[in-house]
This record gives C-alpha cells, structure tokens and sequence, in this order.
C-alpha cells in the first residue's frame, strides 16, 4: 500500500490494485483503452483550434484581403489578426496542453523532469510571448507598422497538438503490439 500510495503521489492516480474479481491483466487493458482514448480526445480537441490557426496564420494572411482585414485596428493599437490567433491559441494552450503543466509540476516535485517540461515551457514562452506583445499593442506601447511575424500563437497551439497526436498515436500502437505479443505466449 505504501509503494502504492508513492505511485499515486507521482502522478500516476488510475494506479491501484486489482480486486478478486478481476485480473491484474483485464485492469491494465482496461486502463490503457481509457488512456488512449482520453489522449485521442485531447488531440481531436486541440487540431479543431491549431489546424485554423495554422491555415489562418500561414496560409490565409497571404491573401491580401484576408491580411487587409485583419490587421484592421480593433482597439489601442491591438488588430483583429491577433484577437483570432489568441482567441483559437488558449483552448488549446490551457486545455489540451494542461496535461503537460500538471506532469511538469508533479515532476518538479519529484526532482524530475522531461519531455513534459520541455512542452510545457516551449509553448509557454511562445504563448506569453505573443500575449505581451498583444498588451503592448493594447496599450499603444508598440506601434501598428509591419507586425508581420511577431506573434507566436500558433506556434504553441500546433506543438501542443502535434505531441499530442504522436504521443496518442505511439501510445496506442505500443500497447496494443504489447498486448498482442504477451497474448501469444
């Protein structure tokens, strides 16, 4: 129970022991079904935010009415292109990329930390970044000349939900070949 109870401390909570009516086996199946479906959400949940801000940010600002309207001064000095690509940035900055947030603080308690600090930090410093420099516009701090390229928002919404899809992906792949090979033997 103690050893138990450390994992769960660690960040792992589906970790418990099996009761007499099912086995260890059926319950470690049944968690990674519920794993893998919970980060497929998470992925399906940030692509519907950063596939638009991609095509919005790297694709449609090209097009000159599209880059005409959206640099249109909305208040202060701040322009509606950046409303949106804040605006379609938080969901998923806050809510697919918690996961790395909750897995960098419990890390940092544990005086460990990995690729989910890395995510975390990366996106958060682009996120933060680009939020700023929004306030700043806000505040007529920064002038409204040729901001081409000095916001960051997609840039923290598409590596959110690129990890997201790969870790999804791989995670469903490598438990369900585990699964397999264990089931011939």
């Amino acid at each position: 129970r103690t050893i138990l109870k450390a994992i769960q401390n660690m960040g792992y909570e589906e970790c418990r022991i099996a009761d007499q009516k099912e086995s260890g086996w059926d319950r470690m199946v049944e968690l990674q079904k519920k794993e893998s479906s919970k980060l497929f959400r998470s992925f399906v949940f940030s692509a519907i935010f950063a596939i638009p801000l991609l095509i919005y940010s790297m694709g449609l600002m090209r097009i000159d009415a599209v880059m005409d309207a959206s640099m249109e001064v909305v208040t202060g000095n701040l322009t509606a292109g950046a409303i949106v690509m804040w605006a379609l940035a938080t969901p998923v900055q806050f809510v697919s990329g918690m996961k790395f947030y909750k897995d960098t603080f419990k890390g940092l308690q544990h005086g460990n930390i990995g690729m989910s600090t890395l995510i975390a930090v990366g996106t958060t410093a682009a996120y933060v970044y680009s939020l700023i420099y929004g306030i700043m516009m806000w505040a007529k701090v920064v002038g409204h000349m040729n901001m081409d390229g000095v916001y960051f928002f997609e840039t923290s919404a598409v590596l959110i939900c690129f990890v997201r899809s790969l870790i999804s992906v791989s995670y469903k792949q490598i438990h369900t070949h585990t699964y397999i090979h264990i089931k011939k033997k």
